[in-house]
């Protein structure tokens, strides 16, 4: 399949919810542009209009139980919804939801005349094989559409086994046109890898197939609800060694 160019973007979970997206950018040396997270209280239209957005991530359910999980419900309502999530799809190079709410509202996207619909895997085995299945729905009818595959969701997944993610990356390539990649790095450890437990000489090897690259990097609580001005040097610093082990791999010069 045709691919385009590898873009890295990074996403504006590093500022925390509460914090301001549009600082994340200079916090890597303003190298790449942002997949934004779209809170509620987030001005989308500003932020697009300054040219900082390739994506835009919304919803991961809208039908939780916030008896049997509030934090997960929570984090949904604290997001767009999907029917107001779609208005953006023009205006930027893609539109995330996770494969259960793409499910969920599978219809919202036959009005996506322009852009394009990415999915992302959940934290369960054969999950990414079921988005597979809806984008190829969806593209039926006429959406552009893609998966985003988290490797930390499918790592989780698997019993942490890194070469079997590395290996259904692979295969998605051959079974979708346009493939992205969530790559978390951040400090909370039940949603990111430590940089040293990734291959970088692996990821390198994707670059030809790939269409994005983005960076998540949610901290640990509570500065993932704030990330407090005291730590910017050292996230900043942090973000470097990242590039720097990009560069080596070959994925960024």
């Amino acid at each position: 399949m045709a691919r385009n160019k590898l873009e890295i973007c990074v996403s504006t979970d590093l500022a925390g919810a509460l914090g301001n997206p549009r600082e994340v950018q200079k916090w890597w040396s303003n190298e790449y542009r942002c997949e934004v997270l779209a809170w509620r209280w987030v001005d989308l239209e500003k932020i697009i209009k300054e040219g900082r957005v390739a994506g835009i991530h919304g919803r991961m359910s809208s039908r939780v139980d916030p008896v049997g999980n509030f934090n997960y419900w929570l984090m949904n309502q604290a997001l767009i919804p999907t029917n107001v999530l779609i208005r953006y799809a023009s205006k930027v190079d893609y539109i995330l939801i996770h494969e259960k709410e793409a499910g969920e509202r599978r219809a919202c996207f036959l009005g996506v005349k322009k852009g394009r619909v990415m999915i992302e895997n959940n934290s369960v085995l054969g999950s990414a094989e079921r988005v597979v299945g809806l984008v190829k729905e969806i593209e039926r009818e006429g959406v552009e559409a893609g998966i985003m595959f988290d490797l930390f969701h499918e790592y989780s997944a698997n019993g942490r086994r890194w070469k079997e993610v590395v290996k259904k990356c692979k295969s998605l390539l051959d079974q979708v046109r346009t493939v992205g990649v969530h790559l978390s790095l951040g400090t909370d450890k039940s949603d990111s890898f430590g940089l040293d437990e990734v291959d970088w000489d692996d990821l390198g090897a994707l670059k030809e197939g790939l269409s994005y690259l983005v960076i998540e990097n949610r901290q640990k609580f509570p500065d993932w609800v704030v990330l407090p001005r005291r730590r910017i040097e050292e996230v900043k610093t942090r973000n470097g060694q990242i590039i720097e082990k990009m560069r080596r791999a070959g994925l960024t010069e």
